[in-house]
């Protein structure tokens, strides 16, 4: 997916490019590193878009922070990286 969003980036402009990194979103500890890793190779963020989610199941399932899964994946995986990225999406 990276490669076909390249070619698109560089038919409008030479410079910049995706990069692509892994994250799960159901779990604190990976948030956390994903913006280490992040902040530890860059200064800026120029896009942001949050869009990982998963579908509710029948049965209740909790994450090994003790979230319900679809809550935590849908929305407070993405508040806490927001927040740990707060200061380069302000610049």
């Amino acid at each position: 997916a990276c490669e076909k969003i390249n070619v698109k980036v560089k038919e409008v402009q030479s410079k910049g490019k995706a990069i692509p990194m892994i994250v799960d979103m159901s779990n604190f500890e990976s948030v956390k590193k994903f913006t280490k890793q992040f902040l530890g190779k860059f200064n800026t963020l120029d896009i942001f878009v949050q869009n990982a989610g998963i579908p509710s199941g029948p049965k209740l399932k909790l994450t090994s922070d003790g979230i319900e899964r679809t809550f935590h994946t849908n929305h407070v995986g993405h508040f806490q990286m927001t927040m740990c990225l707060k200061d380069v999406i302000e610049k």
